[in-house]
C-alpha cells in the first residue's frame, strides 16, 4: 500500500548536542477523501449542467418536451445515484462498504451510458460513437460503481476533445 505522511521537523537542543526531532503523521486517509470529494463534486457539476442544458432546450422550445422531460428525469435519477455513490465511496473508505454484485447486459450499460452523456454540455460539438456488442454479452460487477467510473471517463474523454472531434464508446 502506498502511504501519504506530514513530515514536522523540529531542533532540538540538549546540552552540547544539536538533534532534529522528525514526526510523521499519515495523512493517506484524508487525501483520499479530498480526492473522492473532489470526483464528487465534478460528477455533480456536470450532472447539473446537463439538467441545465435539457431545461434550457425546453424554455426554448427546441426540443420535444417529451424528450426534454425524459432527460431531465434520467439526469434526476443519475443526481440520486452519484449521492448514492458517493455514500458508497465514504463507506468504502471507513471499510463498511458493501457493494451490490449483479450480472447485467454490457449493451443495456452502454445504452444507458450514453444516454447519460445526451444534451450533457460536454457533448456539444462533439461526436459520440456507440459500439454495441453483437454478442449478448454481459458483466458481474456493482453496476452502479462501473457506470459512475464509465461516465466520468467518457465525460472527461469528452472535455478532452477538441470541437468536431469523436468520442468512442464500447
Amino acid at each position: 500500500t502506498c502511504s501519504e505522511f506530514k513530515v514536522k521537523a523540529t531542533p532540538l537542543g540538549l546540552g552540547p548536542h544539536r538533534f532534529i526531532v522528525v514526526s510523521l503523521r499519515d495523512i493517506s486517509s484524508e487525501k483520499r477523501r479530498e480526492a473522492l470529494e473532489r470526483i464528487f463534486l465534478h460528477d455533480l457539476a456536470n450532472s447539473i449542467q446537463g439538467l441545465r442544458s435539457w431545461s434550457e432546450l425546453l424554455e426554448a422550445r427546441a426540443t420535444n418536451p417529451e424528450r426534454a422531460l425524459q432527460g431531465l428525469i434520467q439526469l434526476s435519477e443519475h443526481l440520486a445515484d452519484e449521492v448514492a455513490a458517493q455514500r458508497l465511496l465514504l463507506q468504502a473508505e471507513q471499510g463498511l462498504l458493501e457493494t451490490r454484485v449483479e450480472t447485467f447486459p454490457i449493451a443495456k450499460l452502454l445504452t444507458d451510458l450514453d444516454a447519460l452523456l445526451d444534451h450533457h454540455a460536454c457533448s456539444r460539438d462533439r461526436n459520440r460513437e456507440l459500439a454495441i456488442p453483437t454478442e449478448a454479452l454481459a458483466l458481474r460487477s456493482d453496476r452502479s460503481l462501473l457506470l459512475r467510473v464509465l461516465l466520468n471517463m467518457a465525460l472527461n474523454a469528452l472535455e478532452a476533445t477538441p470541437p468536431g472531434g469523436t468520442v468512442r464508446l464500447r
